[in-house]
């Protein structure tokens, strides 16, 4: 496993080195011209088995309020929105072939909370706090095409590698003597 990671990790500082080298050469006397672009916004997300998990909870959670008349405030939502930031220097090799290599800030999280309240016993809490991560390494090619005079038509693909970590914490408060509900 560990030698698998020291291959991921050297072909990642390979890749682009290579890459470079053979777009370089044969450019000759053109003029190179480095840009930048930056973008960034707040998005969905799919997240398929944690909100699985986060729905089931709070279902069951329903279901105990329901069969033994317990009063259900609030719900363990579901994480659907998050940030999403890049940025990507650009080479520009001639006027229409363009080079970038880029990275960005992935973030999915979401906390909420639900109580059963038992009027005999007290109040058992709920928490559930997802968090989604993401650290994305890209390469890209860009073609410019001018189709006017102030308008062009961009082609653009590439590669990336994301490096990430998902955590999903669950707390209960059950303060309730001789267990939970």
């Amino acid at each position: 496993m560990k030698e698998v990671n020291k291959i991921k990790r050297k072909l990642i500082i390979l890749l682009p080195m290579v890459f470079a080298f053979f777009s370089l050469t044969g450019i000759g006397q053109a003029q190179l011209k480095l840009s930048f672009k930056a973008t960034g916004g707040y998005g969905t997300i799919s997240t398929g088995d944690i909100n699985t998990v986060i729905n089931s909870k709070d279902n069951m959670l329903k279901d105990q309020a329901s069969i033994y008349e317990y009063t259900k405030e609030g719900a363990l939502e579901k994480i659907k929105w998050g940030l999403n930031i890049e940025g990507e220097f650009i080479l520009n090799l001639t006027d229409n072939v363009r080079i970038g290599l880029g990275s960005g800030y992935i973030q999915w999280k979401k906390g909420s909370t639900t109580r059963l309240i038992v009027e005999t016993l007290g109040t058992a809490t709920y928490n559930a706090e997802p968090n989604i991560t993401a650290i994305p390494i890209k390469i890209s090619a860009h073609y410019c095409y001018p189709i006017a005079s102030k308008m062009n038509i961009l082609l653009n693909g590439g590669i990336g590698y994301y490096f990430g970590k998902i955590t999903l914490r669950l707390e209960e408060e059950i303060p309730f003597a001789g267990g939970g509900i």
